[in-house]
């Protein structure tokens, strides 16, 4: 269970600083800023899975299939 906390934090911070780089940088290019944002959103759900992780490991992976299906529909939805 430890590790499962320990892999949702390391990649929400690594996607965290990848999103803040990602807007950061002053790119013509307005679809990375808009990949910044959604690292960052990626993130922080990863982030509040690994706060679950911590109490019942097997709700926080189902949370975090549901939040990037989720994430992933508003997306497609966006772009059309």
């Amino acid at each position: 269970m430890k590790s499962l906390v320990v892999i949702f934090f390391i990649s929400a911070g690594i996607l965290f600083v990848s999103g803040v780089f990602a807007c950061c940088i002053r790119i013509k290019n307005k679809a990375f800023s808009n990949l910044g944002v959604w690292l960052i959103i990626t993130g922080a759900l990863k982030a509040v899975c690994g706060l679950i992780a911590i109490s019942d490991p097997v709700f926080s992976i189902i949370s975090i299939i549901v939040g990037l299906a989720v994430i992933s529909a508003a997306k497609y939805l966006l772009d059309n």
